[in-house]
């Protein structure tokens, strides 16, 4: 078996920080650090911060990107709210599960998301007259696993 260097990542951690100066060698390779090119392991990336602090910046981008290329493509609004749950969300559900990304970050994806579906579902006052209120499912993006009974 050989020796793969390039597949390879070092972290040198000392008193709680990350160092960059060290640097491992095997069999005269230099094995890259983290910081020069994270790496991905079961799903997750892994860089010099060890933080999980980006990746939830990055899935705000994210569904913020979906949101807007939904919204300018001409298709009807309920094509649009199907690419939503379709597309968008079950997409969004891995980062959310995989880092610890805090309720506030979930919370602005969710105002993001329901200020897009209004949008395209239109007025329901008119539609479905004045007492039904649209009501949205704001618990599915934070508890994906949660278990439903059938037909809800």
């Amino acid at each position: 078996m050989k020796f793969k260097a390039n597949k390879s990542r070092s972290l040198s951690i000392r008193k709680g920080k990350t160092e960059e100066v060290v640097t491992f060698t095997v069999a005269e390779q230099q094995i890259q650090t983290a910081s020069q090119e994270p790496v991905k392991s079961l799903g997750r990336w892994y860089d010099s911060s060890m933080k999980d602090t980006r990746r939830g910046v990055e899935t705000v981008q994210f569904a913020s990107e979906g949101l807007l290329a939904t919204n300018k493509c001409g298709i009807q609004g309920k094509f649009k709210v199907w690419c939503l749950q379709f597309m968008i969300i079950s997409k969004l559900l891995w980062p959310l599960l995989a880092y610890d990304i805090c309720c506030s970050t979930v919370e602005s994806i969710e105002v993001k998301i329901n200020k897009y579906t209004k949008k395209w579902l239109g007025d329901f006052t008119r539609t479905f007259g004045r007492g039904n209120i649209l009501v949205l499912p704001q618990g599915k993006i934070k508890n994906p696993n949660e278990v439903h009974p059938p037909g809800v």
